[in-house]
């Protein structure tokens, strides 16, 4: 059993860019679809998982400086960026 819950840690460790496509995998095995489709539909959402994640970083990258000056030009304490519905939107 410590095998088993090893291996899904480790999985998941990896993040979404992994882990789907191995979901995507499994539950298309589970459902018998054809095999070459399989591999596509995989590797298209790891694909989609990577663009997001370039995307979001790359806004934050570019918004983070903006941000950091105005909390310190209005002085004010604040823990987290909110970037707005878009950013999130695109993550979901």
């Amino acid at each position: 059993m410590d095998f088993v819950v090893t291996g899904l840690q480790t999985i998941a460790s990896m993040g979404p860019m992994v882990m789907m496509p191995i979901i995507i995998l499994i539950l298309g095995l589970i459902f018998r679809v054809k095999i070459n489709v399989l591999l596509k539909s995989a590797l298209l959402v790891g694909i989609g998982f990577a663009g997001v994640n370039m995307v979001i970083n790359w806004f934050v990258a570019q918004v983070a400086d903006s941000v950091t000056n105005m909390v310190a030009n209005w002085g004010i304490q604040t823990s987290i960026m909110d970037v707005g519905w878009p950013a999130r939107a695109a993550a979901t």
